[in-house]
Order: structure tokens, then C-alpha cells, then sequence
């Protein structure tokens, strides 16, 4: 028989102390859950297996197919998707009603101070998609371009001209606080000059301005909810200053920045608030979530167009 080498005694020993104490925990606590035990050395041990998201109307055609995708990766995590804006889905993150929610602005500072109240931490939120806010009129409408001034005054309560109205979708889903930070200006105040109007959703801003040739209506790319050639109103390019050629709002134009009336949707989650809502938080913002959201159609955050030249002579 072999003997054990004399370095190889200690170890024996500490062996044998690991079984016994094994052993006695067997008998005093009864048979270990193996499967557990198998799950945590995965790192799959939480027993969460569900996911609420709340926020959906701000992008519903994206966070779609968002939810597609990580259902296919995890078919056993039961995924709940809720509606409304931005308030209401930091209300619901807030509240413990929701793991993760979209935005479509940042959270402001009061809004913060009271998560940090509710909760004990501020909400963490991450740029995930970009999107237009585009300006609407009606088919018949004689106008061919918008300049930033132009909306700077209308916007800050100047004349009628040259829209005798405005229509915004609800200051509750974020879109007018991204349009005024778009253009330099404060966060709209809770009454809108005169001219200008707050309706209830982007539907709701594309049927009104159909019908009235003298309004422009503002709405986001990543909330239309049709094609707007198909609603009935134009899409007018942005004239970056009086004389410059207009900039319609392409992707390669918002993605470049050269059309500047852009903004982000955002998710967050709490932290400490679950595994599943910075589970969903990490993959939006992964390469892997992020290459999702372009062959969908929509335009990731960190897409940085730029000309590929390729040659066989070295550079320089």
C-alpha cells in the first residue's frame, strides 16, 4: 500500500475535519437542497422570477420588441410591461410597483430628492436609445422649415406667428421638458404660454394638427405611433439658422447631431431594489441589448456614425 507523503498529511486532515462536520450538519439539520445548493454555485439563486417594466407609452414599438428579446434569453421570468410617461413610471419605481422603468428625460432634482426620501438611494438611469422630436403640420400648412428661434419664441410666449397654435403631448411623459432642454431653455412652467397647448398623448397631437393648418404639432420619433405621412401632417426639417439648407430629421442626421432636436429614452431602476430590475438595466445597456435596439429599427445610444475607407496602403 502507498503511504501519504508527509506534506500531504495536513491535508488529509483538514479533509477529513470538512466530512465530519458535513456529516454532523447532515444528521443535526436534515438533507441539503442539492438543487439549491447547485443554483447559488450558478449564481442563479434568486427567487424573484418575475420582472415589472414600467413606462411602455414612451416607446412602445421598442420596448416590444426589447421584451421579446429578453423573454426568448430568460422564458422562465414572468415579464409584467406597464404604460405611461416618465412621472408616472418613476412614481412606480418609487412605490416598489415596478423593477425598471423607461424615461424619456433624466429625473429632475426634486424628483430625486424625493426617491432618496421614499427609498433611501436616488434612481439609477442610463441612456439606452436616441430619438427625434420632430415638428408636425398639417399637409396643407404653408410652411417649409422651422428655425430654433422660431421655437425659442414661440415657445417662451412670443407672437402667433408663425403658428397661431402649439400642440405638446402631456408634460407627464417628459417629451416638453426634452424639447425645452433641446433648445437651451428652462423646464417649462406648469401654465404654458398662450398658443400653446398640452394633449394627451402623440395621437392625440397628430389628429389635431391634421385639422388645423395654422398649429404645429410637436411629437417624438420613438412614441409615433404610425407612419406621420399616413396621419395626414408633414414633417418639417429644421433650418439651423436663417439661409442654412434645412436638416430633415434623419437617422443619420440625429446620430451625427447635425439635427439637434433630439432626446433619449432612459431606463432605471432602484438600487438595492431586486436582482431582475438590474438584470434588465445591464442587458439595455450591454453591446448585446444595445445591437438588439438597432436591428429593430431604432437608433442605440452609442451609435457614432463614421466613414469606413478601405485600402491596401498603409496610412500616411
Amino acid at each position: 500500500m502507498t503511504r501519504p507523503r508527509a506534506g500531504h498529511i495536513p491535508v488529509l486532515i483538514r479533509v477529513a475535519v470538512y466530512l465530519g462536520v458535513i456529516a454532523v450538519l447532515y444528521v443535526w439539520r436534515g438533507a441539503p437542497d442539492l438543487r439549491r445548493v447547485a443554483r447559488e454555485m450558478a449564481g442563479g439563486g434568486s427567487p424573484d422570477t418575475t420582472l415589472t417594466l414600467a413606462g411602455a407609452e414612451l416607446a412602445p414599438g421598442l420596448v416590444a420588441r426589447l421584451v421579446e428579446n429578453y423573454r426568448r434569453d430568460y422564458p422562465r421570468l414572468a415579464v409584467t410591461v406597464e404604460g405611461g410617461g416618465t412621472a408616472r413610471a418613476l412614481e412606480a419605481l418609487a412605490n416598489g410597483r415596478a423593477d425598471a422603468a423607461f424615461l424619456s428625460r433624466p429625473p429632475t432634482a426634486a424628483e430625486q430628492a424625493l426617491f432618496r426620501a421614499a427609498t433611501g438611494d436616488t434612481a439609477l438611469y442610463y441612456a439606452i436609445a436616441l430619438g427625434g422630436i420632430l415638428l408636425a403640420v398639417a399637409s396643407a400648412a404653408d410652411v417649409e422649415a422651422v428655425t430654433p428661434d422660431d421655437l425659442r419664441a414661440r415657445l417662451c410666449g412670443g407672437g402667433p406667428r408663425p403658428w397661431a397654435r402649439v400642440w405638446l403631448p402631456d408634460p407627464n411623459l417628459g417629451l416638453p421638458d426634452a424639447l425645452h432642454a433641446a433648445l437651451g431653455l428652462s423646464p417649462p412652467g406648469a401654465t404654458p404660454p398662450a398658443g400653446v397647448a398640452y394633449l394627451a398623448d402623440e395621437s392625440a397631437v397628430l389628429a389635431a394638427t391634421r385639422a388645423d393648418p395654422g398649429a404645429l404639432g410637436i411629437v417624438g420619433s420613438l412614441a409615433l405611433p404610425a407612419d406621420p405621412a399616413a396621419a395626414g401632417v408633414r414633417i418639417l426639417p429644421l433650418r439651423p439658422a436663417p439661409g442654412a439648407p434645412p436638416i430633415a430629421p434623419t437617422d443619420a442626421a440625429l446620430a451625427a447631431g447635425e439635427y439637434t432636436l433630439h432626446h433619449y429614452l432612459y431606463v432605471a431602476c432602484r438600487p438595492g431594489g431586486g436582482i431582475q430590475g438590474a438584470k434588465f438595466v445591464t442587458h439595455a445597456t450591454s453591446d448585446r441589448g444595445q445591437r438588439q435596439i438597432e436591428r429593430a429599427g431604432w437608433l442605440p445610444q452609442r451609435r457614432v456614425p463614421r466613414e469606413i475607407h478601405l485600402t491596401r496602403r498603409s496610412p500616411g
